[in-house]
């Protein structure tokens, strides 16, 4: 195991509108800046923790995952926009049934 420290911020924030009982107090690795059109975050103070990775922690199965989802998302859209577009030619160049007079 390998031992990490996380630095950041302890900030309670909410919607500008909301009122104050439905703020959240989140993490974020950044201080707050200037004010939101639409936040209001209010520094609590400057944290850190510690945690530990195993030694054979490898990301790259879960990042190949992530990507065979996105490439599995892709094809279905493709698909659909495929159909889409043979419908259209279809009905463009379909023969039609109509009568000479």
């Amino acid at each position: 195991m390998s031992k990490h420290v996380i630095e950041g911020f302890i900030v309670w924030e909410k919607w500008k509108d909301e009122r104050n009982e439905n703020a959240k107090f989140k993490f974020q690795s950044y201080k707050p800046g200037s004010p939101s059109d639409c936040w209001d975050t209010v520094l609590v103070g400057p944290h850190s923790f510690e945690f530990d990775v195993p030694d054979d922690f490898n990301p790259v199965p879960l990042q190949v995952g992530m990507l065979e989802a996105q490439k599995k998302e892709l094809r279905l859209k493709l698909a659909q926009e495929l159909i889409r577009i043979d419908e259209k030619i279809a009905n463009l160049t379909c023969l039609t049934n109509e009568v000479a007079a």
